[in-house]
């Protein structure tokens, strides 16, 4: 550290924090030991123990040392409070609220307990199995708890405390592994930990032994440093793993004492491991005895001994040692021999594993001593055979092959290497020992039957070595079957089946052969009598698929039968055939006699359609059979229709001249009174619960009416009351919503009124279109099940969808010209383009939300209404301008 890397302001900044924090841990220490010390010797201290001296001995050891730490935590707890919360706050590191760290402590007081009532109890019962020499045996127990604790926090104490996940810079963590591995520390997981919940600063650490090891970076320090940063301080962290201090002390050690037994020329020395390998020597020892008559056993130290012709000891002479290339280092490499002409050399194994010579030489006298260097413990696995593959399914590829090396990348022998299959595929064996050349294999791995990129997976690992991956893609095999990618589904008679059909080419195991070109065929399996389908047929596959541009079909289906099927056959494949689907459309059209219709309706209670028209008439209509009759019963102009299938009644209004609702008994279709109004009629609506019918009345300019909304007693059928629009305009259709009891008239020159009967009020009027009003709102009608209203407007050639809680528009799409009536089954809403003959299907798209015209069929000309029958799914659609009444089935 020198004065470029602090300013003195920083320094001066830092004693400021630290140097309370450090007077608040001296404070705290010495009030802890007071603590203990009353708890040892005072009065109430020994009441304390009275409390649990009557558990048996375990339970007293336990409950005495939750006891101890409780109370160490509440001494502490004032100072704690101070140094790790209020003044973590005032320097603006602190993020947590005091519940939190409360929390937090309350966590760590538990742990806490736990852990010192383990270990007490353990202490106290070797002491009770060892009186005589129980330290002996408390110290290796602690000692081995200590290791337990260091293995297991990170993945059961530190989850208590914060939550981790992987680091998501796959780049970053595989630096981070890779500085692991130079520092000789084997990394499993690189995580991250959310410290931001409590604290501003930031954080790297180490943790965890052998398999739960693992690199933590605080969330801070990702969001306050770079790459660079975060290498220098977890490089930082794994130094004081790869450092090795206790083990280099004990060999420091141990090479010292080997050195003092030299030269006392006496003492035993026992072969050291370490991470360079196993030093073995293999070499002749002289037998000599010394004065004392003592034997030198196996010297640490190479030495030999100097004689001259007559076998005395020669002093001072020189002795030269030296080892092979690449097989380690001679200390010192030149040596005096001392009073007994023995000189000494200590050698440092290589890191190329095998069986060497070291030699001691003096002129032309040489002695060789050997020495086996031994591969160090497994620390990195290399794939040895080809990755990645590729390979038809359900078929043999080249085994995994791997080898074990030590970090001098020396093959070691003896490992059991796991092999889990990860993502698919059947392997010889699962486990193997590692040979004399390090290697291990599976014998064979077969793929999977599911083809694709990469989808098989061999996960191989040892203890204490990153795991390596080897994956294999899948191709689907040779052609053998069709299969529907894309079945057919509903559509209208005539328009485009969407989404197109999509038929795939597969191999037997349902794979999708990309490389196939095979033409297929569609052909009916089941069908409607007359039914033809068209469109481009065979198609040749593309890529393995063959889609089906403009299939159509031209016939509706029987609503009561089975539906089509199409068959799907390619030469010398396995074909298959769809699931039955609808096809709608007209299915049926009935004449009536210059009825001119303008509205429908179907009676649940009878099963009939009752379609009143312009030329005073009502047409009963059995959707079976045909018409039934054509009652001159109207005393104008018809101009809506409702049913209340609970009383059996129809009510159909009348405008021009004669202003009415006349009302029919359903049984017999007979009428049964004419209601006058105030003015002419025009929609009706009924609330069947209540026996309600709501009438749409337009403003009479000679009895100087205002337009409003007619409410009747079905029981008593007269007019009980009357709601004025409340901004003038016109009528045209009504609807009643059963949920919210609100009736929705469209008014043509405004939007949608809502009308409250149960208290007379217009309550809103909707500008569904700008702020200038909906000049052409026509039909409206409610969507129960949806809790929406749904309205047509005439003058926009637009459908709209309407929010009845919250008032207000929530979509708004273009159909046919001149929309007028419409109905709604099962979230399909059905409009009459009476402009463009046509009627608009239209769903909400279950992607985008939005609603779409999703079908459009061509009926007849000037299309009035769309009556539904929830039965049978029919849709009664009355032709205005040629006297009929069609059938669609969607």
């Amino acid at each position: 550290m020198n004065s470029l890397d602090f300013s003195h302001e920083d320094v001066e900044r830092a004693r400021r924090y630290h140097r309370p924090r450090y007077a608040a841990v001296a404070v705290a220490f010495a009030f802890t030991a007071a603590a203990y010390a009353a708890l040892a010797w005072s009065p109430p201290g020994r009441a304390l123990w009275h409390l649990v001296d009557g558990l048996g001995w375990a339970g007293s050891a336990a409950a005495w040392a939750a006891i101890v730490v409780v109370v160490a935590e509440l001494v502490q707890l004032p100072l704690s409070w101070w140094r790790g919360l209020d003044r973590e706050r005032r320097w603006g590191f602190s993020t947590q609220s005091t519940l939190d760290w409360l929390a937090d402590r309350a966590k760590g007081l538990g742990v806490g307990i736990f852990v010192t009532a383990a270990a007490w109890t353990a202490a106290v019962a070797l002491a009770r199995a060892f009186p005589g020499w129980w330290p002996l045996a408390v110290a290796p127990v602690l000692a081995a708890g200590v290791l337990l604790l260091s293995y297991i926090a990170p993945v059961v104490l530190e989850p208590l405390f914060n939550r981790f996940g992987p680091l998501e810079d796959a780049q970053l963590a595989a630096d981070l592994r890779a500085l692991g591995q130079a520092a000789g520390v084997p990394i499993r997981d690189v995580l991250v930990a959310d410290t931001s919940r409590r604290t501003t600063k930031v954080n790297a650490y180490v943790s965890g032994l052998g398999a739960t090891c693992r690199i933590v970076l605080s969330d801070t320090l990702l969001g306050a440093a770079g790459a660079p940063e975060v290498k220098l301080i977890v490089a930082h962290e794994l130094g004081h793993r790869r450092d090795r201090h206790v083990v280099k002390g004990t060999l420091l050690a141990c090479q010292a004492i080997g050195a003092r037994m030299a030269d006392k020329g006496r003492g035993s020395i026992v072969n050291l491991s370490s991470i360079y390998g196993m030093l073995s020597p293999v070499q002749e020892l002289y037998d000599f005895r010394r004065a004392g008559g003592e034997t030198f056993f196996k010297p640490i130290a190479y030495s030999v001994s100097v004689k001259d012709g007559a076998g005395l000891p020669v002093r001072n002479v020189q002795v030269h040692w030296a080892v092979g290339p690449a097989r380690g280092s001679m200390n010192p490499v030149t040596s005096a021999t001392d009073s007994n002409g023995i000189a000494v050399s200590t050698r440092r194994l290589g890191t190329v594993a095998g069986t060497d010579t070291a030699t001691a030489s003096v002129g032309a006298l040489t002695v060789r001593f050997t020495a086996t260097t031994l591969p160090g413990a497994a620390a990195q696995i290399f794939k040895q055979s080809a990755d990645p593959q590729s390979g038809t399914v359900a078929t043999a590829v080249t085994a995994p092959l791997v080898k074990v090396v030590d970090q001098f990348a020396n093959a070691v022998s003896g490992v059991i290497v796991d092999f889990v299959v990860a993502g698919g595929g059947a392997l010889g064996v699962t486990k193997d020992t590692s040979d004399a050349a390090g290697l291990a294999t599976t014998g064979s791995w077969t793929l999977d039957t599911i083809a694709g990129s990469g989808n098989n997976r061999v996960q191989v690992s040892a203890p204490g070595v990153a795991s390596v991956t080897f994956s294999a893609s899948g191709i689907a095999g040779a052609p053998a079957q069709l299969a529907f990618l894309i079945p057919p589904s509903r559509s209208v008679a005539g328009d485009t089946i969407a989404p197109p059909v999509r038929v795939a080419v597969e191999d037997r195991y349902g794979n999708i052969d990309s490389t196939a070109k095979n033409p297929v065929r569609l052909d009916f399996g089941k069908a409607a009598p007359g039914g033809t389908l068209s469109g481009i047929n065979p198609v040749a596959a593309s890529r393995g698929i063959a889609v089906f541009p403009d299939l159509a079909i031209d016939s509706a289906n029987d609503p009561l039968g089975v539906g089509y099927t199409l068959l799907a056959t390619s030469v010398n494949l396995t074909g298959v055939e769809s699931n039955a689907f609808d096809i709608g459309g007209v299915i049926k059209a009935f004449t009536s006699d210059r009825l001119r219709p303008v509205a429908a309706a179907f009676n649940p209670k009878n099963g009939l359609v009752y379609v009143p028209g312009t030329n005073n008439s009502l047409g009963v209509l059995d959707p079976f059979k045909g018409p039934i009759s054509q009652l001159q019963i109207l005393p104008d102009s018809a101009f809506g229709v409702a049913v209340n299938a609970q009383t059996n009644r129809v009510y159909v209004t009348t405008f021009g001249l004669a202003g009415a609702v006349v009302v029919i008994d359903a049984s017999n279709n007979s009428p049964i009174l004419t209601i006058p109004l105030a003015g002419p009629g025009r929609g009706v609506a009924v609330d069947e619960a209540a026996d309600r019918i709501y009438v749409a009345v337009a403003g009479d300019t000679v009895k100087r009416t205002p337009p409003s909304l007619a409410i009747i007693d079905g029981k008593d059928p007269r007019v009980i009351a009357t709601i004025p629009f409340r901004e003038g305009g016109q009528a045209a259709g009504v609807a009643f919503n059963p949920k919210n009891r609100l009736v929705y008239v469209a008014i043509p020159d405004l939007g949608v009124g809502v009308f409250d009967p149960a208290t007379l009020a217009h309550v809103a009027t909707l500008p569904i279109v700008g702020v200038k009003g909906a000049a052409g709102t026509y039909g409206v009608v409610v969507d129960v099940p949806a809790n929406l209203v749904y309205a047509t407007n005439r003058a926009e050639h637009t459908f709209s969808v309407i929010d009845p809680v919250g008032l207000m528009e929530l979509d708004r799409i273009s159909v046919g010209a001149l929309p007028e009536g419409l109905g709604v089954d099962r979230g399909t809403a059905y409009v009459a383009n009476s402009g463009t003959n046509t009627v608009s299907f239209i769903h909400q798209d279950p992607k985008t939300g939005r609603y779409v015209v999703f079908a459009t069929l061509i009926v007849g000309p000037a299309p009035k209404a769309a009556a539904v029958n929830p039965l049978t799914g029919h849709v009664y659609v009355p032709t205005f301008s040629d006297d009929h009444v069609r059938v669609i089935q969607p």
